[in-house]
């Protein structure tokens, strides 16, 4: 992810961004930092679309897989600190299903940061399988999007304790 953020300091004038990271086991807290550094670059940026959501052969989830933990809440926390300076984002897809390391702190962070966001029109966002989220999560996702003028709303969150 270093090398992508690198790249896209050169690309400032981007209207839309999708990546996708659903094989990169190696995925950092440092590098969703390094992604954020390249993505503040994009002062016309008005779709994102990052998905890390891991794939298994055969639809059969290996719960001891190290790549699924590691995005953590400290990754959703670096994410947010740089969506919260996208100024003109409009359009969000986020999906991180099957992520086992996020709780509510990260979500929470996240949440927090999309308030800042008054652009935003339509989101996105997948959090299914990641068995550390509460209701507490979807709580206080909702209270943070509530007075979003949004046009789109697309939320998936499946079994939460």
């Amino acid at each position: 992810m270093n090398h992508i953020g690198q790249s896209m300091k050169e690309l400032t004038f981007l209207k839309s961004v999708h990546l996708d990271f659903s094989d990169c086991p190696e995925i950092t807290a440092k590098g969703f930092e390094n992604l954020g550094k390249g993505l503040e670059n994009l002062g016309f940026l008005q779709s994102l679309n990052l998905n890390f959501k891991k794939y298994y052969p055969g639809g059969v989830i290996d719960f001891d897989d190290p790549a699924a933990k590691k995005i953590t809440d400290e990754c959703l926390n670096n994410l947010g600190k740089t969506l919260q300076r996208l100024d003109s984002l409009q359009s969000l897809l986020l999906n991180f299903a099957a992520c086992w390391e996020i709780t509510d702190l990260g979500l929470n962070h996240l949440s927090q940061s999309l308030q800042k966001l008054n652009s935003l029109k339509s989101i996105d966002i997948n959090f299914q399988m990641c068995p550390k989220l509460t209701n507490n999560s979807l709580k206080s996702f909702s209270k943070a999007l509530r007075l979003k003028p949004l046009q789109s709303i697309n939320l998936a969150f499946g079994q939460l304790r």
